[in-house]
């Protein structure tokens, strides 16, 4: 009897925390929503046009990079546009979740000759996309990455790359804590997709709430074309970090 008593006080517990978490979660309103744009080439041209549903004011002019041994010229494009994908209301907070596509081409010739579409570009190519949440907790302008998806790519048959690297970084001010927190991940994945390994990271406060942030991915590699070499670094923040 006395088994059957812990078990229904067992049952009676459990149901009510399952009634509890679907209460919370009912608690959201869905106040914003739209479908995620996938298809690089889609994005790639609203970079180069500058669309964004997140305005930051940032242009990225064309870069001349000379060679380690040689000084021939390496030419570095970077643009990058960012998705508002949904917006949920509890009580008096709003959660705005982002999408932000940063694309780096880089050739031996000026970036005008170039292929206009992603897929068909020469030369070494890179591209990240940060998903992230914007959030208020207690009064300080939030963000928190939850994934981070990226790869380089090869189009030129004359361009190699070695020593590839990626950093994942969330440093800054923990709003719950009111401490400092240093939250990195570093791999050489030539492509990568992380959401498990970023999972734990508090979230920080973004520069505009008045502390100093680094919210974003580094990638680095080297790249090589006969005897020219170059040391190339594509790092890139969110907006407002």
């Amino acid at each position: 009897m006395k088994k059957v008593a812990a078990l229904l006080v067992s049952l009676v517990l459990m149901l009510s925390l399952m009634s509890s978490l679907a209460f919370a979660e009912t608690e959201k309103e869905v106040t914003f929503t739209k479908q995620e744009i996938t298809d690089l080439n889609v994005l790639y041209e609203k970079a180069k046009k500058g669309e964004t549903d997140y305005p930051t004011g940032s242009t990225y002019p064309e870069q001349e990079i000379k060679g380690e041994n040689n000084g021939k010229s390496l030419w570095v494009k970077k643009s990058e546009t960012t998705q508002h994908l949904k917006s949920t209301k509890k009580g008096d907070t709003l959660t705005k979740q982002y999408a932000t596509t940063v694309f780096m081409a880089a050739a031996t010739t000026p970036h005008t000759t170039y292929g206009e579409k992603w897929d068909t570009s020469v030369g070494v190519k890179a591209y990240h996309t940060i998903y992230w949440q914007e959030e208020t907790i207690n009064q300080f302008n939030t963000a928190d990455m939850t994934r981070v998806t990226g790869s380089w790519l090869i189009s030129d048959p004359y361009l190699s790359i070695k020593d590839q690297s990626v950093r994942v970084i969330q440093n800054g001010y923990d709003p719950n804590r009111g401490t400092s927190v240093n939250q990195e991940l570093s791999r050489s994945d030539f492509s990568f997709d992380y959401t498990t390994d970023i999972a734990s990271w508090s979230p920080v406060i973004l520069w505009n709430s008045g502390k100093p942030a680094a919210v974003g991915v580094i990638q680095n590699c080297t790249i090589y074309e006969n005897g020219s070499s170059w040391n190339l670094t594509f790092n890139d923040h969110i907006p407002g970090a």
